[in-house]
């Protein structure tokens, strides 16, 4: 999984904040905050926490590339991994160069669920 967190760019996760302040597109902000809500193990996470979590590059990255699965619950992950595997397609259909964050999600939910049970 760090292998997939070590991909995502400073260009990405500038984008990501340039399309956001620009528009804030329904089908970005779904997928930022399903994403989002994934690493702080939440079932939900609002727009302002894709903000916060996009705001600086280094420590999105470093939180992708060091997240465990230990403190996380089994129930939340597979809501996660539901909701992502329904959001991929038209996310990624709009924002292919963003597909690395759905890559690196999906990925650790399959991570969080053998390590969760």
């Amino acid at each position: 999984m760090e292998d997939i967190g070590a991909k995502l760019t400073k260009k990405q996760v500038d984008l990501v904040n340039k399309k956001l302040m620009d528009q804030s597109p329904p089908t970005l902000t779904k997928g930022l905050e399903s994403f989002v809500a994934l690493l702080r193990n939440t079932q939900t996470a609002s727009n302002i926490d894709v903000e916060l979590y996009f705001a600086e590059f280094a420590k999105l990255s470093k939180k992708m590339m060091t997240i465990t699965a230990h403190k996380h619950d089994l129930d939340t992950v597979s809501s996660h991994e539901k909701q992502l595997q329904a959001q991929k397609s038209e996310f990624v259909q709009e924002y292919p160069e963003l597909e690395i964050i759905f890559e690196f999600a999906l990925a650790f939910c399959t991570y969080a669920k053998k390590f969760c049970q």
